[in-house]
């Protein structure tokens, strides 16, 4: 029941503009246990117009978060990071998106970009990546959703078109998060 309160409560986060909370969800689960199934109800619900998906390595690059101007939420379907030299640069623009920073973005072919990211950041991976920052600040801006049960080789393969059915109903649930909030 925690863990529902937790989507729930994020799912609502990331239906309003405001960014003030910082925070950053993190679902960690085994293979086939419902992370995928996840993000696409709530770009549904966000609107895939408002939904970039960057990779995790991709915010360390020049212009890894250019796709991300004026979006509302990143979804970062498979993190990975292993011992990537851009770590530190990765952790840095995190800590900024998600603390509402000012921010110069370089474009391509176009002068750079400088305002403030409304962009919430919802991480599936297998398994947390080791993020090395010495100050704290990362992890008090993670909610950590800890999936446990894999699905894999009994999936339901249309669970994702029945919720996305559901999606009137979906945005009151996450709605519904926002109110303890």
């Amino acid at each position: 029941s925690d863990a529902v309160a937790v989507l729930q409560d994020f799912f609502g986060l990331a239906l309003v503009p405001d960014t003030c909370d910082q925070k950053i969800l993190f679902i960690v689960g085994p293979k086939r246990s419902g992370k995928g199934t996840m993000a696409r109800v709530l770009e549904a619900l966000v609107g895939r117009d408002n939904v970039r998906g960057p990779t995790l390595s991709s915010l360390g690059t020049n212009f890894g978060l250019e796709p991300l101007i004026g979006r509302s939420l990143a979804i970062i379907a498979d993190a990975r990071l292993g011992g990537r030299p851009e770590l530190s640069v990765i952790i840095e623009r995190l800590l900024s998106i998600s603390g509402g920073d000012t921010l110069t973005i370089d474009r391509k072919y176009m002068p750079a970009w400088s305002g403030r990211l409304p962009t919430r950041f919802a991480i599936l991976t297998n398994e947390l990546p080791r993020f090395a920052d010495s100050s704290g600040a990362l992890p008090s801006r993670l909610i950590v959703l800890t999936l446990t049960r894999s699905f894999y080789g009994r999936e339901e393969l249309v669970l994702a078109d029945r919720l996305l059915d559901e999606l009137p109903g979906n945005l009151a649930w996450g709605m519904e998060g926002l109110d303890p909030l």
